[in-house]
């Protein structure tokens, strides 16, 4: 197993390090991304970052996607953890709306 460690961040904000690559994970989304509305900051933070994965932690396939994007492609992402994020089923309502599925 990798070895994850944390790195100094605001508490609300949790970013684990790895040598193949960095994943940050929001618990708060209108703290983290201030806007007028949570679908203005969401859409901030998709704006924002490169890459953003909404996912549920006992998500077997989010666990595996994450994994493989970072360990296997190197890529840097940032999470939102819908079913322990502040807001989390209006996060999940939202980017359901907003990709369709």
């Amino acid at each position: 197993r990798r070895r994850i460690r944390t790195l100094p961040m605001r508490t609300e904000d949790i970013q684990h390090a790895t040598s193949e690559g960095i994943e940050k994970t929001i618990l708060d989304v209108q703290d983290s991304f201030p806007a007028g509305s949570l679908e203005e900051s969401i859409d901030a933070l998709i704006t924002t970052e490169r890459v953003v994965m909404f996912e549920k932690t006992w998500c077997l396939f989010s666990r595996d996607a994450k994994e493989f994007l970072r360990c296997q492609l190197g890529v840097s992402l940032t999470t939102v953890p819908v079913d322990l994020c502040k807001n989390g089923d209006a996060v999940a309502h939202y980017v359901k709306h907003k990709t369709h599925h």
